[in-house]
């Protein structure tokens, strides 16, 4: 739940006065200083630029249009380049493609003309009375495969990367290539930043000194889950204490900002799913939270949080001034074979913003979505930051996977989250087992059931399975409940059940899978590969 002691702070009078007149002008209602947001947006800076055709227009129309009678309240807006190069006017990291000689002349004439886009997207930010951060990508790797993104200080201090590579020539497609063909580091990590150096730390406060000087942001983000790999591998843990330095410095850097304009610069941080991964990658979030060092703690990337790792996140922050946010990723695939990216997914984005909001969320940070693009979007981000209009429409409430299959873009733990995904339970294989008290057990977490006044929703449980044949024999139930049994699975290796209200729990359901027998036509293992629970209104 949201926490009185988080809203405890007052604007100076007269800010509050320049915001009300704001509003007036605008329509949007002035906000309570540290109210906090019912929903974050992380805005790709290079798709809604690309998008835009050179058009200063249709850029703030891409950004800003999908936002009306939303309930985004904050807009964290990365500009694209991963914080190694610059798609701004920046006076510490080179313009994104100066070392490969293909500078965007279209982002060249904007800065020229006075349209420098973090000036735009602030500026118009304030106008619609939404609060505006910059989102630093601390550890991007994306110039791994992307060469305008390789910056000059990598060619010039491989020292500084925790890859061993051979730097190649600027336009190849491929910047880095292992110099042992076996080194344990992948070509993902060949690029990224060791922050136990001390210049790579530097780098970074220059970089945020100078966005906080020259542009008029609310906050900045620390988003270090684009990539969480900042120390060598086996040593994050021993690096702690090396990144909680960083942070406060970025802190002291941003209150003394805030001093000097007479408003508070706030920092939000983004780290992994749970407390587990977040101390395995160097992360002592604790101490953040105890030492007053961020305001804004934003908790997940594309692995689902479960309503357990959220309450642990809760009680940290509880009667503190730091607000709890967690992340609603696009997801790449739902169970029976739809992507979600060729696909709608609403259901399953609202199943996981009702979780985060019943676990103790104080509100919910969208991560990887292109309204502007994609109108069923635009229609969730009227509906995700209240949980009591979620609560009658439709939603999938997913158990977590690690791994997704072949064909399908998510896999994990993997390069370069190897602490993503620790508790996921699917995929996971079955062996035929005689004691009927012997179930693999996978944990779904259900916000609500539909238990309110009016129509009553449809209950069904949906389970994937690779490699179900004839002749295999699975017993199910769900929190004890036996289901009926199944003889084969229809040909997208979907298994539906339909439920009651009885059978299924708002909170931590335990659904029970049991191979009976396994039929000797068989030629691989039987694979439960997702379960999800479906809540469908008429």
């Amino acid at each position: 739940m949201n926490h009185p002691s988080r809203l405890i702070h007052c604007w100076p009078l007269f800010q509050a006065i320049a915001l009300a007149c704001t509003s007036t002008l605008t329509g949007a209602p002035p906000r309570q200083a540290d109210k906090p947001y019912r929903v974050i947006l992380n805005c790709d800076g290079h798709s809604v630029f690309a998008d835009a055709n050179g058009d200063v227009a249709a850029y703030v129309d891409n950004v800003f249009a999908p936002l009306v009678d939303s309930h985004v309240d904050a807009l964290f807006w990365n500009d694209g380049a991963g914080g190694n190069t610059a798609n701004y006017d920046s006076r510490v990291l080179e313009r994104t493609g100066r070392r490969s000689g293909n500078v965007d002349v279209t982002l060249d004439r904007w800065i020229r003309e006075g349209n420098d886009p973090p000036e735009i997207i602030v500026r118009e930010g304030h106008r619609r009375g939404i609060d505006v951060f910059y989102s630093l990508r601390v550890n991007d790797i994306h110039d791994s495969f992307l060469p305008n993104e390789f910056a000059s200080f990598k060619a010039k201090h491989p020292e500084w990367l925790l890859g061993v590579a051979k730097i190649k020539a600027p336009g190849d497609r491929h910047v880095l290539t292992p110099e042992v063909p076996d080194d344990v580091y992948s070509s993902e990590f060949l690029s990224s930043l060791n922050f136990a150096i001390p210049e790579v730390r530097d780098l970074k406060v220059r970089t945020i000194r100078d966005v906080a000087e020259r542009y008029d942001f609310d906050g900045i983000e620390l988003d270090l889950m684009r990539f969480p790999r900042l120390f060598r591998a086996f040593l994050e843990f021993r690096n702690a204490a090396v990144l909680t330095d960083f942070v406060r410095t970025v802190r002291q850097t941003l209150r003394e900002r805030g001093d000097q304009r007479g408003r508070p610069f706030k920092l939000a941080v983004r780290v992994d799913e749970n407390l587990v991964a977040c101390r395995l990658d160097g992360f002592d979030v604790r101490t953040w939270v105890d030492e007053g060092l961020i305001d804004l703690l934003i908790v997940g990337d594309y692995a689902f949080p479960e309503g357990r790792d959220v309450r642990d996140f809760d009680r940290l922050t509880r009667d503190t001034s730091v607000q709890l946010y967690v992340c609603v990723a696009h997801p790449n695939k739902m169970i029976g074979g739809k992507t979600f990216l060729q696909g709608d997914s609403s259901s399953v984005l609202r199943g996981l913003a009702a979780n985060y909001w019943h676990n103790g969320a104080d509100g919910v940070y969208l991560f990887n979505w292109f309204p502007h693009t994609k109108s069923y979007q635009r229609s969730l981000l009227r509906q995700v930051g209240d949980r009591q209009q979620l609560v009658s429409l439709d939603k999938i409430f997913p158990a977590d996977c690690s791994e997704y299959g072949p064909g399908l873009t998510r896999k994990g733990p993997s390069s370069p989250r190897y602490h993503n995904w620790l508790f996921a339970t699917l995929p996971v294989a079955l062996h035929p087992v005689q004691q009927k008290e012997s179930l693999t057990l996978i944990p779904v977490d259900v916000a609500d059931r539909g238990d309110g006044a009016g129509t009553k929703p449809a209950l069904r449980l949906w389970l994937e399975f690779k490699n179900l044949v004839p002749g295999d024999r699975v017993a199910f139930q769900i929190n004890g409940h036996q289901l009926p049994p199944t003889d084969s699975p229809d040909n997208n290796g979907l298994l539906r059940f339909t439920l009651s209200s009885r059978q299924l729990k708002v909170g931590r359901n335990q659904v029970g899978v049991r191979l009976v027998e396994r039929s000797q036509a068989a030629d691989a293992p039987l694979l439960l590969t997702a379960v999800e629970i479906h809540v469908d209104y008429p």
